[in-house]
């Protein structure tokens, strides 16, 4: 399920958690940006959702390496969008070939850094 990033999160998207160019090194780092981008929400200025494992609220990653075994989860995004370009890099995900207008990236278990699920932007 999709869903609204909350600083109850903060542990566990502390590695991708950033505002203004800055990420979080800490959980209350993390949390202080969640608290920032929920002010941000609440004025409608942005949107910041994550993708959940439905009925727990967990996110999608680490259960699909852990409880699915899946060899690989793969993101595509656009080639002018260097934000997620570079998350996904820092995340682990290895660019691949594409003969589609998106860019493909692909994560594969041994490939993604730290241990805590992840959130998509």
């Amino acid at each position: 399920m999709l869903r609204a990033i909350r600083p109850a999160d903060a542990a566990d998207i502390v590695d991708i958690c950033a505002y203004d160019g800055v990420t979080a090194s800490n959980v209350a780092e993390a949390r202080a940006v969640l608290r920032r981008i929920e002010a941000d929400a609440a004025r409608g200025d942005t949107v910041h959702w994550g993708v959940c494992l439905a009925g727990s609220g967990t996110l999608v990653v680490a259960y699909g390496f852990e409880h699915l075994r899946l060899a690989a989860i793969e993101a595509r995004t656009a080639a002018d969008n260097a934000a997620s370009i570079a998350l996904l890099r820092r995340l682990g995900f290895e660019p691949r070939p594409s003969d589609e207008a998106l860019l493909r990236f692909v994560l594969r278990p041994g490939g993604r850094r730290g241990h805590g699920p992840r959130a998509a932007r």
